[in-house]
C-alpha cells in the first residue's frame, strides 16, 4: 500500500520475510564498514573515512540512506571528535596521550541500525625542552656557577629533563651530578640550582704552562658542551637540544708562603 510499512498482504521488495531486524519496516540493518583500533602520534591528529551496506540502497521504491554519529565513551579531554559527513576527525589535546574510545553509529531511513566502539590510543611523543646559556667568569680556585636555563615544553607531568655535558675539561668537575667516567656528566633537574665548574688548582686562563706544570690538558677560556634531553616516562621517547658556552678563569695573587 505504499506506507512504507510491511504489512499483511504487501509485496516486500528487499525484505526478509522473518524480518531480522525487529524494525517492522521495509529493509534490513545497514552494515557498519569496519574500522578498527586506530593510532595516532602526540599532537598529531588524523580522519577516518565512514562506509556502510545496505541491501535496501539500490531500492527505487523506498529508498534507504545511511547517516552517521559518533559519541565520545571513554576520552577524558584526551582529544576532541567531530563528524562530518562520512568523515570523523580526531584531534589530540595539545601534549596529551593515553587511550580512548568513540562509539561509531550507522542508521537507515527505517530505524536499522548499526555500531562500532573503536579505540584510540594516542602515543606520547616527547617535547624539545628549552635551554639557553650565557658565557660566565670566574676566579681561580672559586668555582665558578654557570648561567644557564633550561625547562621542559610539555608540563603534563609525563616528561622529565636531564642535562648531559659531554666534555668537561681535563681535571674539572661539577658541583652537581653524576660523573659518567668518560669525561662526560649528567645532572637531573633537581640538581640545576647553583650548578658550578670546579677547575683544578691554580688554574686561570691567562696560564701557558698549566699542562707543563700541573699534568691538566688545560689553556684559555674553556668550553663547556652541553645537551638538554626531555624523556617520555611511559615509553622513553626522547627529544634533545644542545648548546656550549664558555668559561673564562681570571687569576688571582697567591699569597706568598714563609718556610723558616
Amino acid at each position: 500500500d505504499f506506507d512504507g510499512m510491511c504489512d499483511a498482504g504487501d509485496i516486500c521488495i528487499h525484505h526478509n520475510p522473518d524480518d531480522p531486524d525487529n524494525n517492522d519496516s521495509c529493509g534490513s540493518d545497514p552494515v557498519l564498514t569496519a574500522i578498527g583500533s586506530q593510532t595516532t602520534l602526540e599532537d598529531v591528529s588524523f580522519s577516518i573515512d565512514l562506509s556502510s551496506t545496505d541491501v535496501d540502497s539500490d531500492n527505487n521504491t523506498y529508498p534507504d540512506n545511511a547517516a552517521y554519529e559518533i559519541e565520545d565513551i571513554d576520552n577524558d579531554d584526551l582529544f576532541v571528535s567531530s563528524i562530518d559527513g562520512t568523515i570523523i576527525s580526531i584531534d589530540p589535546i595539545s601534549n596529551k596521550s593515553g587511550s580512548g574510545s568513540i562509539l561509531v553509529t550507522v542508521t537507515d531511513d527505517f530505524g536499522g541500525y548499526d555500531t562500532e566502539l573503536v579505540a584510540i590510543e594516542v602515543i606520547a611523543v616527547s617535547d624539545t625542552p628549552s635551554l639557553s646559556s650565557n658565557n660566565v667568569t670566574g676566579i681561580e680556585d672559586i668555582q665558578t656557577e654557570f648561567d644557564l636555563l633550561s625547562s621542559l615544553n610539555d608540563t603534563d607531568g609525563s616528561e622529565y629533563l636531564t642535562l648531559h655535558f659531554t666534555a668537561i675539561p681535563d681535571g674539572c668537575s661539577l658541583s652537581n651530578g653524576t660523573d659518567n667516567g668518560d669525561g662526560s656528566w649528567s645532572v637531573s633537574e633537581d640538581q640545576f640550582s647553583g650548578l658550578s665548574l670546579l677547575t683544578p688548582l691554580h688554574f686561570n686562563s691567562e696560564l701557558i704552562y698549566y699542562a707543563e706544570r700541573y699534568e691538566f690538558n688545560l689553556l684559555g677560556s674553556l668550553d663547556i658542551p652541553v645537551t638538554a634531553t626531555a624523556t617520555e616516562s611511559s615509553n622513553g621517547d626522547q627529544s634533545s637540544i644542545s648548546t656550549s658556552f664558555t668559561v673564562t678563569i681570571n687569576p688571582v695573587q697567591d699569597s706568598p708562603e714563609l718556610h723558616l
